[in-house]
């Protein structure tokens, strides 16, 4: 029973529209909180979407998803109001909704489709309610940005 509950719950995720769960396999931890998806992981909500190897999302006592991992091979999508439009790839990727903030690492590349910006690094920082980014390379692979600068008319 509590196992169908947490899906219920997964159901009404984040400002009630329907989040779509589609996996290999799926297990429940009521004592933990964890939700885990495993193979061919896809999730979407509105036009948000994300795919992974494995996803897992931890739960508050309210059975409100609090975190978000996204392990191997992870592609997004993924939709904010104020900011923009962005998509990717990582290895691994951490999510907190409440507040807004994404960590993607390894073979990270971050694209923010509206403003033609791409960040690729080993590690990328995303704060969408902040407004901040901030990407960290490695010894011989650094941080490349890439922007479309406006014209200016003189």
């Amino acid at each position: 029973m509590r196992v169908w509950m947490t899906m219920m719950v997964l159901a009404n995720l984040l400002y009630a529209e329907a989040l779509k769960v589609v996996a290999e396999q799926f297990q429940a931890d009521e004592t933990t909180g964890i939700t885990l998806f495993s193979g061919n992981v896809q999730i979407s909500r509105g036009s948000d979407e994300i795919n992974a190897s494995e996803v897992r999302i931890r739960l508050d006592e309210k059975r409100q998803p609090i975190e978000y991992w996204a392990d191997g091979n992870v592609s997004f999508h993924i939709t904010a109001e104020a900011n923009g439009t962005y998509s990717g790839t990582a290895q691994h990727a951490h999510f907190i909704p409440s507040e807004q903030a994404y960590r993607f690492n390894g073979d990270v590349e971050l694209l923010q489709l509206d403003q033609k910006k791409r960040i690729i690094g080993e590690e990328v920082f995303v704060n969408l309610s902040k407004g901040s980014a901030m990407a960290v390379g490695k010894a011989k692979r650094p941080v490349i940005m890439t922007f479309e600068l406006e014209e200016r008319l003189d």
